[in-house]
C-alpha cells in the first residue's frame, strides 16, 4: 500500500528543509536509486519554494500538499493561495536569466525532470501543481 504524505507549510521557506527531510526519508524507504532521489529531492523543493515564494502574500498564508511513492510513480501535489501559476508557465520556462539573475531555473527544472505537470485552479481558492515522475526501476 503506498502511504500519502500530508504536508502544511507556513509562508517562510525556513520550513522547508524539514518537509524535505520527510520526502527524502520516504524516497530511502521506498528504495530510489541515489540519482534518482536527487532529481526527485530537487522538484520537491522548487515546488514547495515557489509556491511558499510566489503563491503567498499574507504573513497568515500557507501551502499544503502531499507526496507518495508507489513503485511505479512518484506524486507530488502542492497547493498554495495565489493565482498567478499557468501549465504554460512550464511550457515556456528556459531559464535564460538564471545566467544573469540566479533566479528562474525552477520552473525549467520542474518540466526537464518530471513526466507529467498538471496545473489547475484549487477548489480553496489559489494554484494547484501536481507532479509525477515514473519511476525507473518499477519496484521498491
Amino acid at each position: 500500500m503506498t502511504e500519502l504524505h500530508p504536508f502544511r507549510l507556513p509562508n517562510d521557506l525556513a520550513e522547508v528543509p524539514a518537509v524535505r527531510d520527510l520526502f527524502v526519508r520516504a524516497c530511502t524507504e521506498a528504495g530510489l536509486a541515489d540519482e534518482e532521489m536527487q532529481g526527485q529531492m530537487l522538484v520537491f523543493t522548487e515546488l514547495v519554494n515557489n509556491a511558499i515564494e510566489h503563491g503567498c502574500k499574507k504573513p497568515g498564508d500557507v501551502v499544503k500538499g502531499f507526496f507518495k511513492i508507489s513503485p511505479n510513480q512518484i506524486e507530488m501535489t502542492v497547493t498554495d493561495p495565489g493565482e498567478r501559476l499557468t501549465a504554460d508557465d512550464f511550457t515556456q520556462s528556459d531559464a535564460s536569466e538564471f545566467s544573469e539573475t540566479g533566479r528562474g531555473a525552477g520552473l525549467f527544472l520542474i518540466k526537464a525532470l518530471s513526466d507529467e505537470i498538471d496545473v489547475t485552479p484549487a477548489l480553496e481558492g489559489g494554484t494547484t501543481v501536481r507532479i509525477v515522475k515514473h519511476r525507473s526501476l518499477g519496484a521498491a
